[in-house]
This record gives C-alpha cells, sequence and structure tokens, in this order.
C-alpha cells in the first residue's frame, strides 16, 4: 500500500515537472527583444528610435548613380539574379545615432540581412543625430521563388541596430510582397535629412 502510494506521489511530482518545464518560457523570450507590430505607413516608436515605413518595392536592378562622386570603385548600378527588396523609411534617433546594419528581411523563417554594399550615406549608417529624423533606403536581396511565394504575403521587416537586442524594443513591420511590381530599375537616393526639416 505505501509502495503504491509512493508510487503515485513520483509520478504526480513528475507530472507537475513535466508542465512546468513544458509551460515556462524559453531564454529567447525571457530576455529577447519586445516587437512592436506596424505596416507599411505606419511610425512605430522603440526606445533607442522611432521608424517609419514609407514604401516598399521590388527591383531587378538598382541605379546607384548619387554615388558618381570620383570613385572608380564605385559602381552606378547593381543586378540582381534574384529581386531586390527595396524598403524606403524614415528613422528618427532618440539618443544617440543608431546603425541599422542588422535589419533584417523574415519570410517563411528565412532570415535576410540588409544589403552592405550600398555606398556612401546609407541607412545602414545614417546621418544625423538625436532627434533628427533621417529618410533613407535598406535592401534585401530575395530568392524570385521566394518573393513569389504564399509566405510574402507575410514578410516581417525588423528594423534592428545590434545583433541580439536583448530586452529591447524593436520595430517590426509586416508587409506583402506578393502584389508589387517588379521593376526593371530603381533609381536610389542616399540617406538624407528631409527637405522639411533643413
Amino acid at each position: 500500500m505505501r509502495r503504491g502510494i509512493r508510487s503515485l506521489a513520483i509520478i504526480g511530482g513528475l507530472l507537475v515537472a513535466g508542465i512546468a518545464v513544458a509551460s515556462a518560457p524559453s531564454l529567447d523570450r525571457v530576455v529577447g527583444p519586445f516587437e512592436l507590430d506596424g505596416a507599411v505607413g505606419d511610425t512605430i516608436s522603440a526606445r533607442l528610435y522611432s521608424a517609419t515605413l514609407n514604401e516598399v518595392g521590388l527591383a531587378k536592378k538598382l541605379d546607384l548613380g548619387y554615388a558618381d562622386g570620383g570613385f572608380s570603385y564605385t559602381p552606378s548600378e547593381v543586378s540582381s539574379k534574384e529581386v531586390f527588396v527595396v524598403v524606403d523609411l524614415r528613422v528618427t534617433t532618440e539618443f544617440d545615432r543608431v546603425l541599422l546594419g542588422y535589419s533584417q528581411l523574415v519570410i517563411d523563417g528565412v532570415e535576410y540581412r540588409a544589403a552592405p554594399f550600398l555606398p556612401g550615406r546609407t541607412m545602414l549608417s545614417p546621418p544625423g543625430g538625436p532627434g533628427i529624423p533621417v529618410e533613407g533606403t535598406l535592401v534585401f536581396e530575395v530568392p524570385s521563388s521566394v518573393v513569389e511565394s504564399d509566405a510574402a504575403a507575410h514578410a516581417r521587416l525588423h528594423i534592428k541596430s545590434q545583433l541580439t537586442p536583448q530586452l529591447e524594443s524593436v520595430p517590426v513591420f509586416t508587409i506583402d510582397l506578393t502584389g508589387l511590381d517588379v521593376e526593371r530599375v530603381r533609381v536610389l537616393e542616399p540617406a538624407e535629412i528631409p527637405e522639411d526639416i533643413r
């Protein structure tokens, strides 16, 4: 009789421990970033900066004519065998300059990093300072098959200034890439302080 009660107590203890482990949040959820959701046209205010997603486009080629400044190694155009996802942003920092080089476009669980090849002043290292908005572009190179997939209707753009923004708020925009036409050439402009602020 005692052995049966002891066995039931052990089984009950294991069940309670199993439920506690299964329902406890993962370490990523405990110390991970706080995602603040929005869509095209929204402004999301995080702790370190606010971001507005002005426009999203697709292109096969990028015109970087703005970079023609006498540097022979700077190409005026960049082509892709795949598709460039081009996002136009407005970012205002709260305390100090914010580098957006860790921004990601996530489609169906696959993360695409912002392309580092844009020359000159870019949103990877925008000009300006605290309280001064900057408008510019981030570019992501994504396979054509992914852009044409159903998952591209729920792509998520993470505007990140750190690789692992623990316990930090991060603007995340949900965008639909499926209804966009692919432009043959898209002209890019450097990251700048908007004219209405100058």
